[in-house]
């Protein structure tokens, strides 16, 4: 499959989603991103409190 055609593809996909399929993707997205901050910062934490003993 050529570049092109390819392209011609992805923007004709991305034409067909719904706006709200569209915001809630972005909306999962963000909480994705929440999610994952949250994680970093309780393995940060786990760190930080097993080197104490």
């Amino acid at each position: 499959m050529t570049t092109l055609l390819k392209g011609l593809l992805y923007k004709w996909k991305q034409a067909q989603r719904p706006a709200a399929q569209e915001q809630e993707l972005e909306q999962l997205r963000a909480k994705l991103k929440q999610v994952e901050t949250e994680r970093d910062i309780l393995k940060k934490a786990l760190s930080i409190f097993s080197r104490q003993t």
